[in-house]
């Protein structure tokens, strides 16, 4: 098991580092994504650890006494054994067959087990997503649909395994029936001693009694292969990628150069779909080089290019005269500095992310992160939060609001003070006030470094930048912007339209933000701090530093480590100072670094790791209560959740026929062997005859009964186990959004439990009850009749039997607790897994392999650990078992010798007893032998049975009125997150909407917005007031009712991974054709879906991935026209269009509203100076509300934030 352990370990190692080393055009084939790629790797490596922890090593152990056994059956007699090995061929023969019909079964089986893994990741990442489309039971369907395939093919396999149990069993007992012929025949004729059939026959019995051990071993050992296999597969990927990472040269020095030759690309998923042709420029070393077109006209592409995330087709890409491709592909990325459209954050702490931007991140002081996050302007709102730089930022950052976020990955390009600076949209999350922050300390940070910049706001190109403006993949201008606009009926003037500076924004107020910044005198919007204007090292030194993760001395800070207990969103972080937080042993060392807070929150959880999915907190506070509550959960759960129980039943009925089987046939061989010792030759053969029939008769019992033992108990648990994980993967849908903010509730974690526990869960009911049945039967069926023969032998042979069930119940016991422990270090494991798989982008533009690969090795080690205790603990027992066994064989035979010799017994009511013994302890120990795996199925339904009870509200009770008008009321609202009542979010708020308004919010990012439409959608339920629709109480309506009438289309679209179709109708499963070409239509994309090779039918990619940013949010918007609601809450619908495109889809978006219900949320004045009404929320509340012009009017805060150019 310590073997077994090391391996898994390994194993998990090598598959992630493999990963690592992919191209990023793996990542994009349909049938692969972070789900995927999780439930392989945990289904693969526990396939192989099974047969290294446990049937390797009994499979050498039996092999070695198999051939022994039969050695000396040979010396004793070679023809009478090669006699009773006569059957033998056949038993290869089936074996062969059942084996050639099973392997592509397996492998069949672990491809559709891998897809619903997909499912399930793809929905847990996007439940809100889903929720609001009302899209659980589209999901439920999907996942069910794969199911449905494995219950099939999982069949197929049980019958082939029951064929092949039920032949060996059948077999192996019918090798005796002419063994025992020819013995008595041998016997009876004088040529050999009664004394040597019977050494021969206990030789040849011993040997074949642990080849039946032998085959079903095989089982597992044939899964492992394949998961070996598939692992192998994905090495010899890696191999020449590998080879490619490590190659390549390191310039000593980077002017920034870079050269576009002939370039043509087309993403790996679409090869007939060129993105860029033939694409000509030259990036000018120390300038700021901008990109501007339409979205999906190939600006992004450009970017990732340089990246070497992909490579071109043809033509070349330079940098300072080398070919990029024969630079180093690590050394490259770490010169360049990325913040993106959608910044993807980790799930650690804000130093960490920070941090994580350099190379050397070990090295990184507190005093850098800080310049770098002053420089993003960020520095100020993280000092405010509890734990200030020590605040963990929750799964995929999402405790930041959108603008935070960026600002945050703003820093972490900064600091590792980049030759090649790329802004990717950097500010499009961002409002008008830290877009002015930020747009200065970028003007900063693009002094003497070459800086790509791919943007639609044409106002933030300066005078002496130069411009490329691209169209549908080509080069149609190039020049700067003064250049540009004397270009007459041109792209760029095209594009500049509704972008051109009004003066009459221009403020007194607004100048004197640009005084400070320029001046640097407001603590908010610094200059480049000291630690960054250091001369950038040179390339060679920067590479050569020492790797290793431990921390040098010199990178050294002195704070306090805090972690947040529970998730919260952008409006709890900006709440109150005094939020609830649970503090976490201080770190007392002052010499502490960034490797070692990683280390920290990843290896002392003491107090931290709950029970996985508990609902309740106090649940944890008594273990004696849980193991009263979980003693019998199988019965319970089998009765309310297992279907077709009469295929369970009547496998249990084959179980016990199947454990009397052994009792008969040791009373059988005691009488047939008593047999030679009959002098007379014709008796002698006449009951010789008689037994070898019974037998026969009962190898074929035992055949049959194996065979149906095997099969319904299988495919009972396999169609059990299916159910589980769907009736679990129901509850987890319909959860509230409360419960998924938990971090034990983390996508990763919750996919490893719906995927990993519910295949433990089976084996408890399965294979496992099976033997535990058969144990029993045969266990106390032999002593039962043992006692009838004879009860002195029979109470010294079974004397041992208690002390056999006590040590057995202390391991047990033992290995329960170690099981819980390892099973939580384990999910930990599954998500740092899922986290980095899921932003390998990210995590290749970072060049920050290596760190995550500490991460997860870390996540590792806990499990690990444990692991090496369970194996010692099973390793003493079972050894200690093991003797008691043997010591049970030996007393049993001496006392019986001596009551045969005292003339108690006679030799056949001795060889009676004794067999019955033997045979009957032997599947005792054998029963005992399975006490590991218990404990961990055990523990394994501990957590799918409180999956399956979790408390759900059905989304269709309540009101479901007739028609809809649309006017919505907030009275006296007050809302504070479940997980955090005591930080109010909203306070009071009171807003009016009547049917057919436009009504925008607007306000600092922080301040409540979000969560008034999460509340309108129900994601969320006030604390206090009430909403109301239509006079009614949004409480009391049908929540899918609600939904269906309430679009919503956010800053960050989410997208499936299906066709552009699909995913348009998402909403509306009986949208035809022209209504789907109709909105596609009316968001200018459907064009673009045509000119695809597969058109409306291509395939998106996990989380939309082939498409631009653009391109995703106008998806998203034709998704909520389709479905034609009547309530619309568009927020920031726009922000990642292009002039053109932004301007057509607001014509039709202003089209749409009319007539409807519509709520805004946006940072633009552009967006809500039509607005039937403007609110302004500050501090959960509505300070001002009128139209555009009353505000105005009012001069009040809605007007300064106007005046000040900060919306």
């Amino acid at each position: 098991m310590w073997t077994g352990e090391r391996q898994s370990k390994k194993m998990k190692q090598i598959y992630f580092k493999s990963l690592l080393r992919m191209e990023i055009a793996y990542f994009e084939r349909d049938d692969v994504t972070s789900g995927g790629l999780l439930t392989s790797v945990n289904k693969d490596t526990e396939d192989v650890q099974a047969v290294i922890s446990e049937h390797m090593g009994y499979l050498i152990q039996d092999v070695v006494t198999v051939v022994s056994t039969f050695v000396l059956a040979f010396i004793s007699h070679a023809i009478l054994t090669l006699v009773i090995l006569a059957s033998m061929p056949l038993l290869l023969l089936s074996l062969a067959y059942t084996s050639r019909r099973a392997s592509p079964l397996i492998v069949q089986e672990r491809d559709i087990f891998v897809q619903a893994g997909n499912v399930l990741e793809n929905a847990l990442s996007a439940i809100k997503t889903i929720r609001a489309f009302n899209g659980e039971e589209k999901e439920e369907k999907k996942h069910q649909n794969y199911l449905q395939a494995a219950n099939s093919v999982s069949s197929s396999l049980a019958w082939t395994y029951g064929l092949r149990s039920g032949l060996t069993q059948f077999l192996i007992l019918s090798l005796f029936v002419q063994g025992f012929w020819f013995g008595a025949t041998l016997v009876a004729n004088k040529r050999l001693a009664p004394g040597e059939v019977l050494s021969v026959f206990y030789s040849a019995m011993l040997g074949l009694g642990v080849l039946k051990n032998i085959l079903p071993r095989i089982v597992s050992i044939e899964r492992g292969k394949n998961a070996v296999n598939s692992i192998n597969i994905l090495l010899e990927k890696v191999a020449l990628m590998e080879l490619e990472a490590l190659r390549g040269f390191k310039l000593s020095k980077i002017e920034g150069n870079i050269e576009f030759n002939q370039v043509s690309f087309s993403y790996p998923s679409r090869p007939d779909t060129w993105v860029l042709r033939n694409i000509d420029l030259y990036i000018p070393a120390y300038q700021t080089t901008v990109f501007v077109g339409e979205s999906g006209s190939g600006k992004s592409t450009i970017t990732q290019l340089i990246q070497r995330l992909y490579e071109p087709e043809e033509g070349l890409i330079m940098l300072d005269g080398r070919e990029l491709r024969i630079l180093n592909i690590s050394w490259l990325r770490q010169q360049i500095g990325v913040v993106s459209q959608e910044p993807v954050l980790f799930d650690d702490t804000i130093f960490a992310n920070v941090a994580y931007g350099r190379a050397d991140y070990w090295n990184t002081t507190m005093k850098e992160v800080e310049d770098a996050c002053k420089l993003a302007c960020i520095h100020d709102f993280i000092m405010e939060l509890p734990q200030g730089y020590d605040t963990g930022l929750g799964d995929m950052g999402k405790k930041l609001s959108g603008g935070q976020r960026q600002r945050i990955a703003i820093a972490r390009a900064l600091i590792k003070d980049p030759a090649i600076l790329i802004l990717d949209e950097a500010s499009s999350a961002l409002d008008m006030t830290s877009d002015h922050m930020v747009q200065k300390a970028l003007e900063n940070c693009r002094k003497n470094r070459t800086t790509i910049v791919v943007t639609h706001q044409l106002k933030h190109i300066g005078d002496s930048d130069l411009v490329y403006v691209m169209n549908e993949g080509e080069i149609v201008e190039s020049g700067t912007k003064s250049q540009l606009l004397d270009i007459k009926n041109g792209y760029y003037n095209k594009l500049s339209v509704d972008h051109s500076p009004n003066p009459k924004r221009r403020t007194p107020e607004l100048d004197s933000i640009n005084k400070r910044l320029n001046s640097h005198e407001s603590q908010q919007i610094c200059t480049t701090p000291t630690s960054l204007k250091a001369k950038r090292v040179s390339a060679m030194n920067f590479l050569s530093a020492d790797l290793s993760l431990s921390p040098p001395p010199s990178a050294t800070f002195s704070r306090k480590s805090w972690y947040f207990e529970d998730p919260m969103d952008m409006d709890m972080l900006q709440g109150s100072a005094t939020a609830a937080f649970s503090k976490r042993n201080e770190i007392n060392d002052n010499s502490t670094s960034i490797n070692d807070i990683i280390s920290y929150y990843e290896d002392n959880d003491d107090g931290v790791i709950i029970d996985v999915l508990v609902t309740n907190p106090d649940e944890s506070k008594s273990e004696n209560t849980e193991q009263q509550k979980f003693k019998f959960p199988i019965i319970k759960l089998i009765r309310e959740t297992m279907d077709n129980k009469s295929f369970y039943y009547i496998g249990i009925i084959a179980t016990v026929i199947n454990g009397l089987v052994m009792p008969a046939f040791s009373f059988v061989l005691a009488n047939l062997l008593n047999t030679y010792s009959i002098a007379d030759k014709d008796k002698l053969m006449y009951e010789s005859r008689k037994f070898a029939l019974y037998v026969l008769l009962i190898a074929i019992i035992n055949g049959i009964s194996t065979h149906f033992k095997y099969y319904l108990l299988e495919r009972a648990s396999e169609r059990w186990a299916v159910r589980l994980r769907h009736l679990g993967f129901g509850k987890v849908l319909r959860q509230p959004q409360s419960w998924f903010d938990k971090p034990e509730n983390a996508t990763g974690k919750v996919t490893t439990i719906l995927t990993t526990d519910t295949e433990s869960s089976k084996n408890l009911i399965g294979q496992f009850a099976g033997n535990i049945i058969l144990g029993l039967i045969s266990l106390f069926g032999g002593i039962i009749w043992a006692f009838a023969v004879g009860w002195q032998l029979t109470l010294v042979g079974f004397g041992l039997v208690p002390l056999l069930l006590i040590i057995s119940e202390l391991q047990g016991f033992i290995l329960q607790k170690y099981e819980k422990s390892q099973k939580l270090a384990t999910e930990n494991a599954a998500n740092s897994f899922y986290q980095t798989i899921s932003s390998l982008r990210t995590v290749f533009s970072l060049a920050i392999e290596p760190a995550m690969e500490n991460k997860f090795h870390s996540s590792l080690e806990k499990p690990y650990k444990i692991g090496v205790k369970k194996a010692f603990i099973c390793g003493f027992t079972s050894g200690f078992l093991d003797s008691l066994s043997y010591l049970t064989k030996v007393v049993t035979f001496g006392y019986g010798a001596k009551l045969v010799s005292d003339g108690v017994y006679d030799l056949q009511t001795m060889l009676v007893v004794w067999t019955l013994v033997i045979f009957c302890t032997t599947s005792a120990s054998q029963m005992l032998a399975t006490i590991p795996y218990y404990a961990k199925s055990k523990q394994a339904i501990k957590t799918i049975d409180k999956i399956i009870n979790l408390p759900v509200t059905s989304n269709t009770e309540g009101i479901k009125p007739n028609h809809i008008q649309g006017t919505i009321v907030f009275k006296d609202v007050k809302f504070s997150y479940p997980e955090r009542p005591d930080t109010t979010v909203l306070n009071g708020l009171d807003l009016t909407i009547h049917q057919g308004q436009t009504v925008a919010l607007v306000g600092r990012s922080g301040n409540g917005k979000s969560t008034v439409a999460a509340l309108l959608q129900r994601i969320y339920e006030p604390t206090h007031g009430s909403i109301m629709l239509d006079y009614e109480d949004l409480k009391g309506l049908e929540l899918r009712w609600l939904r269906e009438n309430v679009g919503i289309v956010s800053q960050e679209p989410v997208l499936f991974d299906m066709t552009i179709a699909e995913n348009i109708s998402y909403g509306k499963d009986d949208a035809t054709k022209e209504e789907i070409e109709t909105v596609a239509k009316q968001v200018n994309l459907h064009e673009f879906i045509l000119n695809l090779p597969n058109g409306y039918d291509t395939k998106l990619g996990s989380c939309g991935s082939q498409l631009s940013g653009g391109q995703k949010q106008r998806i998203a918007i034709a998704r909520v026209l389709l479905i034609d609601p009547k309530i619309l809450i568009l927020d920031e619908a726009t922000s990642a269009l292009d002039t053109t495109n932004e301007a057509i889809v607001q014509e039709t978006l202003s089209k749409v509203q009319k007539g409807r219900t519509t709520l805004v949320i946006t940072h633009r004045l552009k967006s809500v100076k039509n607005s039937d009404k403007i609110a302004l929320v500050e501090g959960g509340k509505i300070l001002e509300s009128g139209t555009h012009k009353e505000l105005m009017t009012l001069r009040g805060e809605y007007f300064e934030l106007v005046r000040s150019g900060n919306l």
